[in-house]
């Protein structure tokens, strides 16, 4: 039974990548979107492509980045997913290579459980150009992995919902893995795919998910009462049979009684005549 839902943040809960609006700022996206390409090609290590780009944002005020997320919105049917989620039990969590200073404000949108991302060192009110804190790159199953071993749950109990390639391992060990609108390396592994912007669809997917678990629930209900109604007519059978061959062992004791009584009887009867003929005899020579 599924008992958490895992989503990435840029581009599945909202509309863009993060740092992308951020860069913006400073008029760097050029720059920084070219260090994103050379990691995807395998070029630089990802963790070294999160410092280099991180390191270009030195000296952004908080403020600034405050008014980039006006331009920041959850993506369709996010909200409302997210609070169907939490109204029907489950755990909402975020796992995310984004950054603290958009996905905390996100997580409490939504009313999210748990967030993991990246922190921007901030001093002063200004970015440093220094991450704090282990990074989250492409290990983000060593991040769930830890958590549902935290709260007590595994793996089999989890869907990961995520659109790229750092996303896969998550993706694929989960569950029920959901690529939205994603690459096509990420669609290749996932269970179930979304192609169109909308979330509420993962609404559908746990709807489903719930009618599979109830018709495997009483599939399994089926068969324990199969299997005790045949071990109940399997003890009854042999219980009768027991009951036969006690019965049948009284009788046969019964008869071995009878038997005995009646050949006790007859020797009896036996001595009884010896004794009279003994007496007629001896009645015989008297007479002589």
């Amino acid at each position: 039974m599924i008992k958490l839902v895992v989503f990435d943040l840029d581009n599945v809960l909202i509309n863009t990548e993060t740092i992308d609006e951020i860069a913006k700022i400073k008029g760097i996206e050029k720059e920084i979107s070219d260090i994103t390409l050379q990691a995807m090609q395998g070029k630089i290590p990802f963790e070294e492509s999160i410092r280099r780009r991180v390191k270009k944002l030195e000296g952004i005020s908080t403020a600034e980045i405050d008014e980039v997320m006006k331009n920041i919105s959850l993506n369709p049917g996010a909200e409302e997913t997210a609070a169907e989620l939490k109204k029907q039990g489950y755990d909402i969590a975020i796992i995310t290579g984004s950054f603290d200073i958009v996905a905390s404000k996100i997580k409490e949108q939504i009313n999210a459980d748990y967030l993991f991302c990246n922190t921007l060192e901030v001093e002063n009110g200004q970015l440093t150009g220094e991450v704090s804190g282990p990074l989250i790159t492409q290990d983000k199953v060593d991040v769930l992995r830890q958590l549902v071993d935290d709260i007590g749950i595994t793996l089999d109990e989890c869907v990961a919902i995520g659109d790229g390639a750092n996303d896969l391992e998550m993706v694929k060990n989960a569950k029920i893995g959901i690529a939205y609108n994603a690459k096509p390396i990420l669609k290749e592994h996932a269970d179930i795919q979304i192609n169109e912007k909308d979330l509420r669809k993962v609404l559908d997917i746990m709807a489903d998910e719930n009618i599979n678990t109830q018709e495997v629930v009483e599939e399994t209900q089926d068969e324990t009462l199969e299997n005790t109604t045949i071990e109940e007519e399997v003890v009854t059978e042999e219980v009768e049979e027991v009951v036969e061959e006690e019965a049948a062992e009284e009788v046969a004791e019964a008869e071995d009684a009878e038997e005995a009584e009646d050949a006790e009887e007859s020797e009896e009867s036996e001595e009884a005549e010896e004794v009279a003929e003994a007496e007629d005899a001896e009645d015989a020579e008297d007479a002589e």
